[in-house]
């Protein structure tokens, strides 16, 4: 079994995902791989500086998917292990030792977080080469990259 795997959150059509500023709640979306190569850095909205920007539905079952993976890797190293032992164990003697594993099991995923296709205002920061959509609430944005604030 692999130590790695990979965890897909969907996107709208445009290939945007949703994302929140954890110090205003405010929600935009993003195109991950398009403009700038830098990380996500800035919330549009309030400017705040950031690296998770994970709505609670995507955070949920990100953690969901990665418990049920680590719990994976681990149960199939602790049968492994059980194999090995009861396998080497000496039979016949005065004491005699046997190993047995119950894996737990696993966590029942929440839904895959749905990603609106609803139309959203989309802003260009010029200075990052940054598209994003947003809300339409606010007439000033952070660029999300190096928050930088312009006209919405």
């Amino acid at each position: 079994m692999s130590d790695q795997t990979t965890i897909s959150i969907p996107t709208d059509d445009d290939g945007f995902i949703s994302q929140k500023c954890p110090t205003c709640s405010g929600l935009f979306k993003v195109k991950h791989g398009e403009g700038s190569d830098k990380p996500l850095a800035h919330c549009p909205y309030c400017g705040a500086a950031g690296d998770d920007w994970f709505t609670d539905e995507q955070r949920a079952y990100i953690e969901a998917a990665g418990r049920n993976f680590a719990l994976d890797l681990v149960s199939s190293e602790l049968e492994e292990m059980t194999r090995d032992f009861n396998r080497e164990m000496p039979r016949g003697g005065f004491i005699t030792a046997e190993m047995s594993f119950t894996p737990s099991p696993e966590e029942p995923l929440p839904p895959v977080p749905a990603e609106s296709n609803e139309p959203m205002p989309v802003a260009l920061f010029e200075c990052c080469n940054e598209r994003i959509k947003h809300d339409g609430s606010s007439e000033v944005l952070h660029c999300v990259i190096c928050g930088t604030a312009s006209k919405a």
